[in-house]
């Protein structure tokens, strides 16, 4: 089965997932700068374990575009997209989030029972305003190419190596240069986003964190630092994977989904 979902979000905006598989139901979101295509090598190794619904955030592929972009719409859009599948499914469904899109599905699960058990792959951490000015000067001049530099190597502390790597690979790049707008935004609502520990526990969720073995600097902190808030929240630490594990290691990421869910 091979179809998609789509759900109106309070605001109007038309939000769409790409549903794959049979078994129980399971939503893949994505983090800054992809979508729901960031998910293809990991689905095969899904899809006779679970329902998935490979989810598009807004202004990404299969989704609509608001007016005007606001974190909490973000969130609305996640809670309206795990109330049609936990209607279709007639079970709360699980969520395995990435990155930004972990902030995103982490407080969509605070406020409907619709949601059920959470993996998050490395939250993505607050940042400082002269990086989100910075990115947003990128934008602001279509300086594609900054903006993903600034992303990999700024942000995510990668080597130049994997921007070069990336910038030279005709069929990624074009994909990334087309997503590199909405970098500044979402970042922007990072950075104003304060994660409300209490709210999550209230809810006594299942959560585990997920971390790559190699991922050192600010992502290994604060997804321990956001695991340690949370009562009963494990973690598990895929070794010899980083930030993108999904195209390095989808085999690894696929056995600790199926694990977990």
């Amino acid at each position: 089965m091979d179809d998609r979902l789509e759900v109106t979000s309070p605001d109007g905006t038309r939000i769409a997932a790409r549903r794959y598989g049979s078994g129980v139901p399971l939503i893949l979101v994505h983090g800054v700068c992809d979508d729901h295509q960031g998910y293809r090598r990991v689905i095969p190794h899904l899809e006779s374990h679970f329902t998935i619904y490979a989810a598009d955030r807004r202004g990404r592929g299969l989704s609509g575009e608001g007016s005007e972009y606001d974190f909490g719409c973000e969130v609305e859009d996640m809670v309206a997209l795990g109330e049609a599948v936990a209607a279709q499914s007639g079970a709360p469904a699980g969520i395995f989030a990435h990155s930004f899109g972990a902030l995103v599905a982490g407080e969509a699960a605070m406020r409907t029972d619709a949601i059920g058990r959470l993996m998050l792959f490395e939250p993505a951490p607050p940042t400082n305003d002269e990086l989100v000015d910075d990115l947003f000067a990128k934008t602001d001049a279509a300086d594609w190419d900054g903006v993903i530099r600034t992303l990999l190597c700024g942000l995510q502390k990668n080597p130049p190596e994997v921007f070069e790597r990336l910038r030279a690979d005709e069929d990624r790049w074009p994909r990334y240069a087309e997503l590199a707008a909405s970098v500044a935004r979402e970042l922007h609502g990072a950075l104003h986003y304060r994660y409300d520990a209490a709210r999550l526990n209230a809810r006594r969720l299942p959560v585990r964190f997920l971390l790559g073995g190699t991922s050192g600097g600010i992502m290994g902190r604060y997804t321990k630092t956001a695991m340690g808030a949370l009562t009963g929240a494990d973690l598990a630490v895929m070794e010899g994977q980083a930030h993108g594990a999904m195209r390095t290691g989808p085999e690894q990421v696929a056995a600790e989904i199926r694990e977990y869910f």
